[in-house]
């Protein structure tokens, strides 16, 4: 270790080489290093890692006490308030401030502060709060896996198209469900956002009239064909036509949008029939579409 700090210490009317070992009497070095003798001076030091005590120079000394596996024994280094005792070998430990670390299995959880000391890891202290978070799917967003080896992946929108059986005909003018519902449904994954689209041919055995269609949705039990209005009109005027020929067949297309529709709750769609003014109206070949936007 270096025996002088501030000033140099050089044994009394010795060679440094050739000094006592270790020395009993040195007189502190009155000059600044480098401006008496040519910068040549020696200091004499006990060498750490060495076992001949003799003169060093700076860089041999800081050399000397540098490794880890020395610290115990390079008393300057304990002044620095950072490091304060010890060193790491043959199970003793270093301090840092208050939290001792033993450089084997780290800075035990009692010397840590109670917030974070405690796992999991607080929300707070920038933790999870939970030893297996559970992420919540979002619109558009789904996970698949389990923690932590989760993947985000994104959801792409349902839909759906089909071709229901015709529904029987009807002569109600103030219309009924052509029961299509349970056929035409689709289970919104991703946005709760749909459009839906259904169209076919209607037709009147009466001349001068003809039929109206009118698009609604809903959840739940699927209204059969006859039925009162049931669900949500997504229209509100009715598409009709009138034919001044007995059956003939008039191509309708009606669609509709909404939103706010629950994820993963089934929901039907269908229309509304009527015959305009009198006669039996008739719906065929329909298609009915629904795509999640």
């Amino acid at each position: 270790m270096l025996l002088a700090s501030a000033t140099a210490l050089i044994t009394a009317g010795l060679n440094p080489a050739s000094a006592q070992n270790p020395p009993t009497n040195y007189t502190p070095e009155t000059v600044p290093y480098g401006t008496s003798g040519g910068g040549t001076q020696t200091w004499y030091c006990e060498r750490v890692t060495g076992t001949l005590n003799k003169s060093c120079s700076f860089v041999d000394l800081i050399a000397s006490i540098t490794s880890l596996a020395n610290l115990t024994s390079a008393a300057s280094l304990t002044t620095t308030g950072v490091i304060t005792t010890g060193g790491l070998g043959n199970g003793a430990s270093i301090n840092f401030g208050v939290l001792t670390y033993n450089g084997t299995n780290g800075i035990p959880l009692n010397q840590l502060p109670a917030a974070l000391a405690t796992l999991p890891l607080a929300i707070a202290q920038g933790g999870t709060g939970s030893a297996a978070p559970t992420p919540v799917a979002g619109n558009g967003i789904g996970f698949t896996g389990s923690w932590p080896n989760q993947t985000i992946t994104a959801v792409a929108g349902a839909n759906t198209t089909q071709v229901p059986s015709n529904p029987a005909a009807t002569t109600s003018t103030t219309g009924v469900m052509a029961g299509l519902g349970s056929t035409c449904t689709i289970t919104p994954t991703r946005t709760g956002v749909v459009l839906f689209i259904i169209g076919g041919v209607f037709a009147n055995n009466t001349i001068n009239d003809g039929a109206s269609v009118q698009l609604r949705e809903g959840t739940g039990a699927a209204p059969v064909n006859g039925a009162a209005p049931a669900g949500t009109s997504l229209t509100s005027v009715p598409f009709l036509g009138n034919s001044a020929l007995a059956n003939q067949s008039i191509p309708w297309l009606i669609a509709g949008s909404t939103s706010g529709l629950a994820l993963a709750t089934a929901v039907w769609f269908d229309v509304r029939e009527a015959a305009v003014t009198g006669g039996t109206a008739t719906l065929s070949n329909i298609t009915c579409t629904a795509l999640e936007l």
